[in-house]
């Protein structure tokens, strides 16, 4: 019995020490978290609202979604918010960059924890530069965007009533088939991934609709 008293006197010590320390950490890391997460934010509004002034520091909220407002040159509006969908390995997060009438001017993924090699791939940049293309100055002209292709094909589409394609990915297709794509107003699906599409997927329409709803569709003024 004595025995038994010890070990769970052990465990305990060992239990609060170990939760003393996280609290620690969690203490010491919170402000540099808050700060990353907050310069994510700024460089992803960059991305997904080109051209237009964003003041990142004004969110707006609606529901359960964060948006921002911003305005461009000619004095349209634009909207950005963040889209959260229950992917195959966990919660998945992208910016949405909109028009005033639904359609989508850039994407970026905050963060994934999907499958590597399949899910995860929302993420890759795809380069179609070889080796010897590389020791040329042929190479130079064909540098790949630097962007996600997955993200890059949101780019045009109406944010709402997103169809999803199987088969050949959208970073392998022609100009004439990516063309057929966007008048679809679907994207290609992840090989091996259509959870973490659909997940995307949905999360941007659904909140869009929020979006779209709270500041009137169609207003550009």
């Amino acid at each position: 019995m004595k025995r038994v008293f010890r070990l769970a006197a052990t465990l305990g010590v060992i239990t609060s020490v170990a939760g003393f320390g996280l609290g620690l950490v969690y203490t010491a890391t919170k402000d540099r978290i808050a700060a990353a997460e907050a310069s994510e934010t700024i460089q992803g509004l960059a991305v997904v609202l080109r051209g237009y002034e964003v003041d990142a520091d004004a969110p707006q909220q609606v529901d359960d979604v964060e948006y921002w407002v911003g305005r461009n040159r000619e004095g349209a509006l634009g909207y950005a918010f963040i889209a959260i969908g229950s992917g195959y390995s966990g919660e998945i997060r992208t910016l949405v960059g909109m028009n005033a009438q639904g359609e989508i001017l850039g994407l970026t993924v905050l963060s994934q924890q999907e499958t590597p090699g399949l899910g995860a791939r929302v993420q890759e940049v795809a380069s179609h530069v070889y080796l010897w293309d590389w020791l040329t100055a042929w190479a130079r002209e064909e540098q790949p965007s630097g962007r996600p292709w997955f993200a890059e094909q949101f780019r045009g589409l109406k944010a709402e009533g997103i169809d999803i394609h199987k088969g050949v990915e959208w970073q392998a297709m022609s100009d004439q088939e990516r063309q057929a794509l966007r008048e679809r107003n679907a994207v290609s699906a992840l090989s091996g991934a259509t959870i973490t599409t659909r997940a995307i997927t949905r999360s941007i329409e659904a909140a869009a609709t929020k979006v779209l709803s709270a500041v009137g569709k169609g207003d550009a003024n």
